[in-house]
């Protein structure tokens, strides 16, 4: 594992209810994963929010997970828990942006 974890993450709800896949078939989400450990850090960034009705919220932490700790192939999570080991739980929130870094074999997700 390359990220010193300082929490855990939650992710929930992969695939929204209104989802369809390439067949034309509703999609079901899924219900949280097992705890996956993770770097949590709270974020000051305030131009990497997602654009919801004209304004761009801030985003609260930035997640980083193992690569090898999820299905990269079809992780989209759209909801994330998150417990700190000092604070206990952080709250749930709605997952901003997902990146995949290969050659530091991390997952960065923006909540």
């Amino acid at each position: 594992m390359l990220i010193f974890p300082n929490g855990t993450a939650y992710f929930g709800e992969q695939g929204a209810q209104n989802d369809i896949d390439e067949k034309g078939l509703p999609v079901e989400a899924t219900a949280p994963t097992d705890g996956v450990p993770c770097f949590i850090e709270a974020n000051g960034e305030d131009r990497k929010g997602r654009n919801e009705d004209g304004a761009y919220p801030h985003g609260a932490y930035t997640v980083s997970v193992d690569y090898d700790s999820v299905d990269v192939n079809s992780f989209s999570p759209k909801t994330v828990t998150l417990t700190q080991d000092h604070k206990g739980e952080l709250g749930s929130f709605p997952v901003q942006r997902v990146e995949f870094y290969e050659i530091t074999r991390t997952v960065k997700v923006w909540v």
